[in-house]
């Protein structure tokens, strides 16, 4: 690269031969220069500080792979068939939450009220699995955050039972498949939903092809469904972020991105130029965890982006990101949780026989939509009714001091969540335990619960790591009318 030397008599400016550009009265803002995959750092950081950004570059173990390496590596890529049905490709319950969620003017799961809901920052090393990372990533901040698991007992989910037992059989492994990485239809999100996915400790992370799946017996999460958020909307993001948890997003990596060290993240690469606009040109998946509007969001705002290339890249293996640089707002999707028991394997394979007791998973997932009540519930008065539900067409009404729902018997449970709706206004509720289903029943600590719902659903998580083997009874407390939607018992 040629550089044109400018000496004046008061200043020395060493730039690039970059294109001339008018400086009119009518252009008030000059263009962005563009990175080039083989920049040096020497020009990255001059490029850097004519675009007048703030970010750090330098030699990380990704920057300084071979042309070679870098093809294979970042392996997201346009569709190559067209064989999946998506039915959760779309916006899905996110469109009721637009416009109505107040969003803070900055939000991060690794510190929500003081506490962690995401685990630590993981590797994928030289394979082209970027797109299981992303993907575990979303699931662990959703069912973490759905479940109520923070610090230590956060959920760490297989990698490898995404790359080689769900991109082992039909149809997702016409769009994922083991180190060869990922298309654009989010296929792996649609497996979690369709078989789930099971714990890093059953299955660790490896970049060799075991050859047939041995995991299917292993217990899974599964997941309701996923939806695309719309390209380039900042508040449906934040929006899916703050409500349902971490989301699952894809970037275009060129010389800047790969070279990140520290600061916020910018380039020339904004637009949502395709059709449809999600396949966007990128080329590798990554998560975000949160945002920060930074004083203006429309100048320098930006999200926190969790990558999986370790924690000597970037900031501790997290990037500042501008809110539309890099693509990153093009494709962003979000996973449902709702406690949905996991589907049998796959044919051909070995049988999976449901366990009561997954780890990390549930000792009752109950959303209510089926027969009610479920199998091994006792109730009385209640009964299962529609209403605008947190998650689904139909919920429990309680609207007699006589209505009663029991679980089936908890062994050694941890935490407890559920989704409760009631008119605005105090409202109190009552959750008890037993050792035998007839009772005598006393209340769990915390209850009965008083909480303003606003005639919307609401979490609320109990701890229960005090019990062995115990019933959980729900009961009103007071006149109003309550809807119990989801609930999610969790094993210790």
């Amino acid at each position: 690269m040629r550089y044109l030397v400018a000496i004046c008599a008061l200043t020395v400016i060493v730039i690039p031969a970059f294109p001339v550009f008018p400086l009119n009265a009518q252009e008030q803002q000059k263009t962005v220069l563009k990175f080039e995959p083989n920049d040096s750092l020497e020009l990255l950081r001059a490029k850097i500080k004519y675009n007048d950004d703030d970010f750090k570059v330098g030699h990380n173990w990704i920057y300084d792979m071979s042309p070679e390496e870098k093809a294979e590596f970042f392996s997201r890529h346009p569709n190559r068939v067209r064989s999946l049905t998506l039915e959760s490709d779309d916006i899905g319950p996110l469109k009721e939450k637009i416009g109505t969620t107040t969003l803070p003017a900055s939000f991060d799961w690794r510190n929500c009220n003081g506490l962690s809901y995401i685990g630590t920052v993981r590797d994928q090393g030289g394979c082209g699995s970027c797109y299981s990372f992303g993907a575990c990533a979303a699931a662990e901040g959703t069912w973490n955050f759905a479940t109520g698991h923070y610090g230590s007992s956060c959920a760490d989910f297989s990698e490898s039972f995404i790359i080689w037992c769900l991109g082992s059989i039909s149809p997702y492994n016409n769009h994922f498949s083991g180190c060869e990485g990922a298309d654009y239809s989010y296929a792996e999100l649609q497996a979690l939903c369709d078989y789930g996915v099971s714990d890093e400790s059953t299955f660790p992370y490896t970049v060799t092809n075991p050859g047939t799946c041995t995991h299917w017996n292993d217990p899974r999460i599964q997941f309701a469904s996923w939806h695309r958020i719309p390209c380039g909307d900042i508040d449906a993001i934040k929006t899916a972020i703050m409500t349902y948890g971490v989301v699952d997003a894809a970037v275009y990596v060129g010389s800047a991105f790969q070279a990140y060290s520290s600061g916020v993240y910018n380039d020339s690469a904004t637009a949502c130029s395709a059709n449809p606009c999600y396949d966007a040109t990128t080329n590798h998946a990554i998560a975000l965890v949160g945002w920060n509007d930074n004083g203006d969001p429309v100048k320098k705002g930006y999200w926190i982006l969790r990558n999986s290339w370790n924690t000597t890249w970037g900031e501790s293996g997290y990037m500042r990101i501008r809110y539309k640089a890099a693509r990153v707002a093009c494709e962003a999707t979000y996973l449902v949780y709702s406690g949905v028991t996991p589907t049998p394997t796959p044919s051909p394979g070995p049988t999976w026989t449901p366990t009561e007791t997954p780890t990390p998973g549930s000792l009752v997932s109950e959303s209510f939509e089926g027969t009610f009540p479920p199998g091994g519930w006792m109730q009385s008065g209640c009964d299962k009714n529609k209403h605008y539900a947190h998650m689904g067409k139909y919920s429990v009404r309680f609207n007699s001091n006589k209505d009663y729902l029991i679980t089936p018997l908890l062994t050694t449970p941890g935490t407890m969540t559920y989704w409760m709706r009631a008119a605005a206004g105090t409202s109190s509720f009552k959750i008890q335990y037993a050792t035998s289903v007839s009772g005598p029943w006393a209340n769990v600590p915390g209850s009965p619960t008083k909480t303003n719902y606003n005639d919307s659903f609401a979490p609320q998580t109990f701890t229960l790591s005090g019990y062995s083997n115990i019933y959980i009874r729900f009961s009103r407390n007071n006149s109003m009318v309550y809807y119990l939607d989801d609930l999610v018992v969790g094993r210790r």
